[in-house]
């Protein structure tokens, strides 16, 4: 009996010693436009803060909007996410063609690695990646090493977030 209650609270705590949580919000400042994010290549949020209990592995959000999205296109510019306990997160902006720039997009961490932060605010913002092929490595990538790190999209008038650019 004692031994069983002994495994059991042991397997408890080794299950809670693992387990992580992340949460990606958005902040849409353009009047216009939805934000979503795809997990996956699955659509797990038209605008509405999304949390998982688990890594947040090949996330890719953007703006929907003047149909970027539509039939297939990749023309909206992405911000990837990539949220995870057991390697450090990252989180990077593209521009890669065919992508346009179409309005501002800022990212910050937050519960972890507070205040790191991206921003792009005109097509030719020198955080965003604009080629795949680019041996110089254009752009940013912001790693985060914290545990159960967060991350806050802002779209358009980034200065008026309260998380600021």
């Amino acid at each position: 009996m004692y031994w069983s209650l002994s495994l059991a609270l042991v397997l408890l705590l080794a299950n809670g010693a693992y387990s992580e949580s992340h949460t990606v919000s958005f902040i849409n400042n353009c009047g216009f436009g939805t934000p979503v994010l795809l997990v996956d290549e699955v659509v797990v949020s038209n605008g509405s803060d999304y949390s998982s209990d688990m890594s947040i592995i090949k996330g890719v959000a953007y703006l929907d909007q003047d149909g970027c999205a539509s039939g297939g296109s990749e023309s909206c510019m992405e911000i990837e996410i990539n949220l995870s306990n057991s390697s450090p997160s990252f989180v990077d902006i593209l521009l890669i063609p065919p992508q346009v720039y179409r309005s501002a997009a800022c990212v910050t961490y937050s519960d972890g690695c507070d205040g790191a932060s991206l921003t792009c605010t005109g097509p030719d913002c020198s955080e965003a990646i604009i080629s795949e092929d680019d041996p110089s490595g254009s752009g940013a990538v912001l790693v985060c090493e914290d545990s159960d790190a967060n991350v806050i999209i802002t779209f358009c008038d980034c200065a008026a977030s309260p998380i600021g650019p």
